[in-house]
């Protein structure tokens, strides 16, 4: 048999196996092609464009501890010896990409709204309503930069601050279904109209001999999110107390309501147990905590937990927070802001 009679055998017998091997080798060369471009620029180029020879690459924070939130004329706060940033670089000039998990201090800084000199110290950047954007900056690649998001409030009106504060759940309280704000309107008629989650709204209204006015009730699923926000002229700690209206029930808070501050559980609230009430609006509050508040807006939310959509042992009426002095407020005491309040 001739020799190309035997490859046309080879290859008939064998054609489907060839067709996969050829499949897979084009998309390995595919899926390279690709990473090659990933690695020199992000971008796939046309056949006439040249890669640049600026060196590519990204900051990452790896771990971070910062504050994201402030007041006219407070210092930038950023602990290096607490973050980790890392810096992923491919240079034309180094054969190997350079990868660094944890960047040294002096490595690495800040620039303001994306310019100037980088500033090392983040003590140093004094923050105004001026300031947009602050970006992590690699010293030796400058051209590399992570934006950090930061909010930059006006000044606070002091005379407006005081040591207690009562915030009513349905008249103070942003609340969230889905991850989408709740207007008035909707509170008034959603789940429904029977029973909406504003209890002194609906066919069936509810609640006032609990709270004087209303609470919220008829949680059905675990997509809901109480939140407030309250503003602190200074670093403090402070007692929290969260009112309730029982229901003839008796359960452990985090089941139906996860309690947060800054994003971190309040766990002294989370485990209090609620026992069954008398009647189906019984006030009761949980025994008060003490929590921190940071200068500038804190964020208190309550999310619904795993058993949400079931019998819920209490409807939630509001929150109560005693500072040692007159330091907090709503986010009516701030002025000349920019930030939605």
């Amino acid at each position: 048999m001739s020799l190309l009679n035997k490859i046309y055998n080879f290859f008939t017998k064998n054609s489907k196996v060839i067709k996969i091997v050829t499949t897979c080798v084009l998309s390995v060369a595919f899926i390279s092609s690709i990473a090659g471009a990933v690695l020199i620029g992000g971008e796939l180029f046309e056949k006439e464009e040249l890669p640049t020879e600026e060196p590519r690459g990204m900051i990452s924070l790896n771990e971070a501890s910062y504050r994201t939130t402030y007041i006219n004329g407070d210092n930038f706060v950023f602990n290096k010896e607490d973050s980790k940033v890392g810096l992923y670089v491919k240079d034309p000039e180094v054969e190997d990409i350079i990868m660094v998990e944890d960047l040294p201090s002096n490595e690495y800084g800040f620039l303001i709204n994306g310019s100037g000199d980088i500033v090392l110290d983040a003590n140093r950047i004094v923050i105004n309503p001026e300031i947009k954007t602050i970006d992590i900056v690699s010293v030796n690649y400058p051209m590399i930069t992570h934006t950090l998001d930061i909010n930059v409030l006006g000044d606070i009106d002091t005379s407006k601050l005081s040591a207690r504060l009562i915030l009513e759940a349905e008249t103070d309280a942003d609340v969230y279904r889905g991850g989408n704000l709740l207007t008035r309107e909707q509170l008034a008629s959603q789940p429904d109209k029977d029973k909406p989650f504003i209890s002194n709204e609906g066919e069936t209204i509810a609640g006032t001999d609990c709270s004087g006015g209303a609470c919220l009730r008829n949680f059905q699923n675990n997509d809901m999110r109480i939140e407030y926000k309250i503003i602190s002229y200074e670093e403090i700690n402070v007692k929290l107390t969260v009112m309730l209206c029982k229901r003839n029930k008796q359960g452990v808070f985090n089941n139906w309501f996860i309690p947060k501050i800054n994003g971190e559980e309040i766990t002294d609230v989370s485990n209090q147990v609620i026992p069954a009430g008398s009647g189906y609006f019984t006030p009761y509050s949980l025994e008060e905590v003490i929590v921190p508040l940071n200068r500038g807006i804190n964020i208190i939310t309550f999310e619904s937990g795993p058993s949400a959509g079931t019998s819920n042992p209490a409807n939630f009426d509001g929150i109560k927070i005693q500072a040692p002095q007159p330091v907090i407020g709503d986010m009516s005491v701030i002025v000349n802001s920019e930030v939605e309040q």
